[in-house]
């Protein structure tokens, strides 16, 4: 049978599909028969990347293997960390996010930073360096402390003995192994207020250094072809401050609202079920670009609005901001940065018309990359080759060259990541 990814765009047809994993022993096993029989083997989380990193390639002869750890999930252990008040949380690779956040909750704990959704597997969102919003927060990868993966051999490696296991292994595009466990950081539970208004956009763009001195999880977004910003502010409160009808996770919500952080950083699961499906594209700049790259995209949809179709899909500009990290490819490495986010809106059963998002993400894409040292979102729908990425990332080759200690043969190795790799 053939697999799809959220939005239905992306699909392909390995010879085996499994989730029958409950443990690290499992997946052990299947690793050690796989090494012999398969020439790829994919791990797939919530199918939410929309570039094809998780796919099977088809077009390659002999049997390929997709598989799945939603069976495979659940807190291992807690142990304090080295910073006060910080908690070492290690899960099973294929916890939801969703379910995390619960878990965590009901010891008083939270992640840092979370991105929009939690539909993700914990493994999943940090091998495509999941992000959130925060000048001075990094992405969930930022917050990985320990790993366990198992190579295309069955071996299994702890970054407790291999420090390059977590160098490389907190964004790994899936290629160096199959994740089993995750530690990350976790906080003592704490409570935000949430304010979301309108703005003129003209007035957004003239305050914008501002905002994002004065609040550190500012994000914004605007609707092509309107006058018209919305704008996202998240603040901390104290823990016993008042969540009033009905928190964040309202329907619809009262803002500003206070909620547990979680709740005001991501979608419930009622509103992620009954979602409109989209076709995303993201792109980094460093963080001194955000506006002339903002005014760029805006100046380049005036140019296509001719060519617009507005019933074929709604369309959706979203911009967030991340801090630097030191891992090896994480497009934050060495560098603050800005995200510029383009989404096109179909319907609950289908996506965004997909010559309308290629022209307004072919247009983001070229000018990001040819103005502003642009690049994509590892698992975001993107055109990017070799060359348009390696510049950015100086320890490439490093990955590259653990990598193939880690899988001599490539299984885990798929076009798209060859691609982008250069292997």
């Amino acid at each position: 049978d053939s697999w799809q990814d959220w939005d239905k765009l992306q699909t392909c047809t390995p010879t085996i599909f499994s989730a029958a994993f409950q443990s690290e022993n499992d997946l052990l096993t299947f690793m050690k028969e796989a090494s012999s029989w398969s020439r790829q083997v994919k791990v797939v989380g919530a199918g939410h990347s929309f570039s094809s990193i998780t796919l099977t390639d088809d077009d390659v002869a002999g049997p390929s293997a997709m598989i799945n750890l939603d069976n495979y999930a659940g807190i291992v252990s807690i142990e304090p960390g080295d910073e006060e008040g910080v908690q070492h949380v290690t899960v099973k690779a294929g916890t939801r996010i969703r379910d995390l956040n619960t878990l965590l909750e009901a010891r008083n704990l939270s992640l840092i930073n979370l991105g929009a959704t939690a539909a993700q597997s914990i493994a999943g969102a940090i091998s495509t360096s999941t992000h959130g919003t925060g000048s001075a927060l990094g992405s969930i990868s930022s917050a990985v402390v320990g790993l366990r993966l198992i190579d295309a051999q069955g071996i299994i490696h702890d970054s407790r003995q291999e420090p390059d296991v977590l160098k490389y292994g907190r964004v790994s595009l899936g290629v160096l192994g199959v994740i089993s466990t995750v530690t990350i950081k976790a906080v003592p539970l704490f409570k935000m207020k949430l304010s979301k208004f309108d703005l003129p956009l003209a007035e957004l763009l003239d305050y914008h250094d501002a905002y994002l001195a004065n609040y550190s999880r500012f994000q914004w977004s605007t609707v092509p072809y309107t006058s018209t910003a919305t704008v996202l502010l998240r603040e901390p409160v104290p823990l016993d401050t008042p969540i009033d009808n009905g928190g964040c996770w309202a329907d619809p919500p009262t803002y500003p609202c206070v909620d547990v952080s979680y709740k005001t950083l991501v979608d419930s699961l009622e509103r992620y079920d009954n979602r409109t499906l989209y076709t995303e594209c993201e792109h980094f700049v460093a963080r001194e670009n955000a506006l002339p790259a903002v005014k760029d995209f805006l100046e380049f949809q005036d140019e296509v609005k001719d060519q617009h179709n507005e019933s074929k899909c709604d369309l959706f500009f979203n911009i967030r901001y991340v801090a630097a990290d030191d891992i090896p490819l994480s497009p934050m490495y060495q560098r603050d940065i800005a995200v510029l986010s383009f989404i096109c809106l179909g319907t609950i059963e289908h996506t965004g018309d997909s010559d309308e998002f290629k022209m307004y993400a072919r247009g983001l894409e070229n000018l990001t990359k040819l103005n502003y040292d642009g690049i994509p979102h590892w698992g975001k729908q993107n055109w990017a080759s070799h060359e348009d990425v390696a510049p950015f990332y100086e320890e490439m080759q490093g990955f590259n060259v653990f990598r193939e200690k880690l899988d001599p043969r490539g299984i885990f190795l798929n076009n798209y990541t060859r691609t982008r790799l250069g292997v």
